[in-house]
């Protein structure tokens, strides 16, 4: 499997998703006005990523911003992720933000593997 390497626009975040250490980086900020446009390849590319992963996951949010239309984005990547989870296969999860807290969808699916979450 490739790696998925996005670089960063005024709008979209950058995307380093290696598969080979299972990290996965999403940094910068997230304010597309059609978010699945830019998610679409990353879904894709965790759909692909859960059916082998390495032995374990590393998921890091460095995000400065996100809008709530890219909130629902990483909510569904956190869906396909919580079944990996599920399965047993170990996911730690480091959150560098303002976490959302009035987003309870988010936080309850957040909190099953957030190992720290690191006020900015």
């Amino acid at each position: 499997m490739q790696n998925l390497l996005i670089d960063a626009t005024d709008r979209n975040p950058k995307v380093e998703f290696d598969f080979q250490k299972g990290e996965l980086k999403i940094s910068g900020r997230s304010v597309h006005e059609n978010p699945l446009e830019f998610y679409r390849e990353v879904l894709d590319w965790i759909n692909e990523y859960v059916q082998n992963p390495p032995a374990k996951t590393y998921l890091i949010f460095d995000l400065i911003y996100y809008n709530t239309s890219s909130s629902k984005c990483l909510l569904d990547m956190l869906r396909v992720l919580e079944e990996l989870a599920r399965k047993g296969h170990p996911i730690e999860c480091k959150w560098y933000t303002e976490f959302p807290e009035d987003d309870e969808d988010l936080v309850s699916l957040v909190d099953d593997f957030v190992v720290e979450i690191i006020q900015k």
